[in-house]
């Protein structure tokens, strides 16, 4: 067993233990038992497609060092379309949040979800003109 299964595991361990009601440690439960067949499945058939849907990289690359030119534009324009879809999120998250104000105090959760959301936002928006700016600084010859 790897360390990050061992993680997970103790994790989900941690929240089945702390939760307080019935539903969620039976739902915490089911998510610690998917993600362990998750992992046992894709350990005995590694080349399967869905391992790789699963399991594989998704979104921009972020190791600049080695990156060519071109390929630090697309990497800085792939996490401009993330920030710009977590932009359309947290605007949703907004207005939902403006909708409750006008009757009652807005819940924790979605003041929560607003706080996660704007640092996701945050965070492909300074990926985005962090590679953007390696490409506009870096040498054509440089590998």
């Amino acid at each position: 067993m790897r360390k990050t299964d061992l993680f997970i595991s103790i994790i989900a361990l941690i929240g089945l233990l702390l939760s307080k009601s019935y539903a969620i440690f039976f739902a915490l439960l089911a998510l610690d038992v998917t993600v362990i067949l998750l992992i046992y499945f894709a350990k005995k058939n590694p080349y399967a497609y869905w391992v790789q849907v699963v399991f594989g990289m998704h979104g921009p690359r972020t190791d600049t060092k080695y990156m060519v030119k071109e390929e630090l534009f697309q990497s800085a324009s792939q996490f401009f379309r993330w920030a710009f879809n977590i932009l359309l999120i947290l605007v949703l998250v907004l207005a939902l949040i403006n909708k409750f104000k006008e009757k009652l105090n807005p819940p924790v959760i979605l003041l929560a979800l607003f706080f996660m959301v704007f640092i996701l936002f945050l965070t492909a928006l300074g990926g985005g003109i962090y590679s953007l700016i390696r490409g506009i600084f870096k040498k054509k010859y440089d590998e």
